[in-house]
């Protein structure tokens, strides 16, 4: 039987609407997410909202976090197109 998610939580990939990571760019000291839905490809660095909705939380090395703001929720997104939704506190 399965469990609903719990609040701030998004199992289903909603967290991340749809966005995928693509890879990252990287020049001097300058580190950007490349990311990709149905409508486009976006970039952003930790902190900058992309579509007006999702904000780049953090980036690791093969992985970035990103915030649905008016959800509240996260997900980490794998270059691997691998889908972690984490809730907004954790």
């Amino acid at each position: 039987m399965a469990t609903a998610p719990a609040p701030g939580e998004a199992r289903d990939g909603a967290a991340a609407g749809g966005l995928r990571l693509l890879g990252f760019v990287e020049a001097r000291d300058r580190r950007v997410a490349v990311l990709r839905d149905g409508d486009g490809v976006y970039h952003g660095q930790v902190n900058e909202v992309l579509k007006g909705r999702y904000r780049v939380a953090s980036m690791r090395a093969a992985s970035v976090e990103v915030e649905d703001l008016p959800r509240g929720t996260r997900a980490t997104l794998r270059a691997d197109g691998a889908l972690e939704s984490a809730g907004a506190d954790d």
